[in-house]
């Protein structure tokens, strides 16, 4: 066992060589696709109450945030946690917020809050939990009516993490990190190409694909015509955006691979709907 693991090491640091030579020569626009974990958080009994540390982040253009906000910070008080709200880059930048290591990134919003401070927790190391003051709230684990409870359990008692894949999409040097997709597209039809270990698995002439991450196959990829993954799964999905091509599907590959996009000319990136 010990000499497979360290033949697969050794091929996974060769292809990781040969993926960047490749693309330094490659004279097309091209998208790298990089698995990256982050963790959601669920009460249990677990990470003890004097070791934790919480970040809140707050959407505060959502109404309802603000007393949200309020009464989580009671909460804390009253259970001796140390706590900090993130403090943003002046572009609003999550990634680049500053914020100290912590056990716990409590978010309060709707989904789209949640996507951003997904990447603030990414950066401190910090498990997510959120507080639904949002429309919708399908990826946020708390509601605003009568979260006290719940959230002095997870601070008092602990919890366990649920690890999540997303993906990093790098492209002309700048990288950006995707919880639920990553979207290149066009005005016009483009063969697009996505390659593993330097060989095509996916060709589509299409207008855009998109790469989803299992927790982000039920937006976009959806509508497109991709099948929802299950939550847990380590995959990505790669579909199409108004195909017209003989490969006109869906393809679900593992998310323990980079991959890398080629297509001729120009195209846009968005990453979770943003430029």
């Amino acid at each position: 066992l010990w000499a497979a693991r360290k033949r697969c090491d050794e091929g996974i640091e060769l292809y990781r060589k040969q993926s960047e030579t490749s693309l330094r020569k490659s004279k097309s626009p091209y998208l790298l696709i990089t698995p990256k974990f982050c963790e959601k958080t669920h009460s249990a009994k677990g990470k003890a109450r004097e070791e934790m540390k919480v970040v809140i982040i707050p959407n505060k253009t959502r109404e309802g945030t603000k007393e949200a906000q309020k009464r989580a910070e009671e909460v804390l008080k009253e259970t001796k946690t140390e706590y900090e709200e993130l403090k943003l880059s002046e572009e609003g930048d999550y990634e680049k917020a500053e914020g100290k290591e912590s056990e716990l990134a409590l978010y309060i919003g709707g989904d789209g809050t949640m996507l951003r401070a997904a990447k603030a927790a990414l950066k401190m190391k910090a498990a997510l939990s959120g507080i639904n003051t949002g429309n919708v709230g399908y990826l946020v684990g708390m509601k605003a009516e009568g979260f006290e409870e719940e959230l002095r359990r997870l601070v008092e008692e602990g919890f366990e993490t649920e690890e999540c894949v997303v993906l990093e999409a790098e492209a002309e040097g700048e990288k950006k990190l995707c919880v639920n997709e990553a979207t290149i597209y066009s005005e016009e039809l483009k063969e697009y190409r996505v390659k593993k270990n330097g060989e095509v698995i996916f060709e589509s002439r299409a207008s855009g694909i998109v790469i989803t991450t299992a927790v982000g196959s039920t937006g976009l990829n959806r509508s497109a015509g991709g099948a929802v993954l299950e939550k847990e799964l380590r995959a990505f999905e790669i579909t199409p955006l108004c195909a017209y091509s003989k490969e006109r599907g869906s393809l679900v590959v593992s998310s323990e691979w980079e991959y890398e996009v080629e297509f001729e000319g120009e195209a846009k990136l968005k990453c979770d709907g943003e430029s």
